[in-house]
């Protein structure tokens, strides 16, 4: 194997003096992002931004602004943390991909599903998902809220009704993922890249936090033979193998989100490998939860709360990666904080 670029950088991906490794030009750099020294060395552009890595800020405006951060803005100001390999955020690998997530959504929703995906939210040309055009992400959680409970009427000034609210009826936690969809959305510090997978079960799916993909297995669980790949333990005492729809619930609206609500993903993975190290994570034992911390319980918690969601019995995440706390069991079923 030939190395064709090694270089260590500031945070930002600006390159440190005298750290470098380069054959032949190679054109890309900090944040698998293209490289150019045109204007001056390590200005990057990506699909829907150009920066400076020297300051860490756009020269465009962010595409979707956020009111708690500036729109020049770059990895929510957090390169440590953040990852955003094209200045943008939530989309399909390819346009199937995203149409399968569309479609993915609208199933979780109930009957009105179809009618508040399309209400609310478009696929660009880049396979990038965004809310649709008039709708303001400041007061959009409460219009979405609002028209799910069919309080979103408007009158014109003649006193007829222009608009009235959602014919539909949305349960509270389908409200509650209809708000998890859109804080991703239109979220600015973290990348989901959605690639359905026919090759993996549903019970393989994955996030990687470092790149942004988030993998969905889709092979049908007939195939798989005694002992399944994984099956997941819920309240009512059964087992079951675990469904695309619960696989794309729980790596989107848990891991993807929860990673980016409680902390850097090696923090956590090391604090969890510390406190269950090697074939306790198979066989974990209750009284080494006294040792976590805040963040890695609340985390543990969200993710079963998110794919609880959907599920129409609540799993109690008895096997997921990091366990749930015994002493918050009784909460699986409530609506994550994030989502509230």
């Amino acid at each position: 194997m030939k190395v064709l670029y090694s270089t260590d950088y500031y945070p930002g991906g600006f390159q440190m003096g005298g750290r470098t490794l380069n054959i032949n030009t190679y054109g890309f750099g900090h944040n698998g992002q293209r490289r150019t020294a045109e204007l001056y060395d390590d200005h990057y552009t990506a699909q829907y931004w150009e920066y400076d890595s020297r300051t860490m800020r756009r020269w465009n405006v962010d595409p979707k602004p956020q009111i708690s951060i500036s729109d020049y803005a770059c990895f929510g100001n957090n390169p440590i943390m953040n990852a955003d390999v094209n200045g943008d955020i939530f989309g399909g690998k390819t346009k199937e991909d995203a149409e399968k997530a569309k479609t993915q959504m609208e199933n979780t929703l109930g009957e009105g599903g179809k009618a508040f995906v399309e209400r609310y939210y478009t696929i660009d040309k880049d396979n990038v998902f965004r809310l649709k055009d008039g709708y303001d992400k400041a007061t959009i959680q409460n219009e979405m809220r609002n028209w799910m409970n069919n309080r979103g009427k408007k009158y014109g000034k003649d006193g007829t009704n222009v608009e009235e609210g959602s014919k539909h009826k949305y349960k509270r936690k389908q409200q509650a993922m209809a708000m998890g969809y859109t804080k991703v959305i239109t979220a600015t510090d973290y990348t989901v890249t959605v690639n359905f997978d026919a090759n993996l079960f549903p019970g393989q799916s994955e996030y990687d936090y470092i790149t942004g993909e988030m993998v969905i297995g889709t092979k049908s669980n007939r195939d798989l033979h005694l002992g399944t790949f994984k099956k997941v333990k819920m309240d009512d005492g059964q087992e079951y193998s675990t469904t695309i729809t619960q696989a794309f619930v729980h790596e989107l609206l848990g891991e993807a989100v929860g990673w980016h609500l409680f902390g850097d993903y090696n923090i956590l993975l090391n604090e969890f490998n510390t406190i269950y190290p090697g074939e306790l994570q198979k066989n974990a034992k209750y009284e080494n939860m006294a040792k976590y911390s805040p963040k890695i319980r609340e985390y543990a918690l969200h993710c079963m709360q998110a794919e609880n969601l959907y599920n129409k019995s609540n799993r109690l995440g008895v096997e997921h990666w990091i366990l749930i706390h015994s002493e918050d069991y009784d909460k699986i079923g409530d609506i994550p904080n994030a989502f509230k």
